[in-house]
């Protein structure tokens, strides 16, 4: 006996799979929330202090090189990643080693 998976990915593109009804699949909806008013504000708070880990700009060292994978879609892109390379460059992180 088999189950069904849909794998979604980009703005329109999903895969039906058949998977083993001993394969354990989670069913995960659109994601939840609500519209940020300063999703720069949010990502840099999230970074500081995210759950279970250490900050990132305590997490990374000079000479470490990042690559961030970013949706086309991505509301407030810019800001969204200043945030991110902002708390880069605050571990320690070379502009030249960031990849977008």
């Amino acid at each position: 006996m088999s189950q069904t998976a849909t794998l979604r990915f980009g703005p329109d593109t999903e895969w039906t799979l058949s998977v083993p009804a001993n394969i354990p699949v989670t069913r995960c909806g659109d994601p939840r929330g609500e519209v940020l008013d300063d999703p720069a504000a949010a990502v840099s708070a999230a970074l500081i202090d995210p759950l279970g880990h250490p900050p990132l700009h305590q997490a990374t060292v000079a000479g470490d090189r990042v690559v961030l994978a970013v949706e086309r879609g991505l509301p407030q892109r810019a800001a969204v990643l200043t945030a991110i390379v902002e708390a880069l460059l605050e571990g320690g992180v070379a502009p030249s080693d960031v990849v977008v």
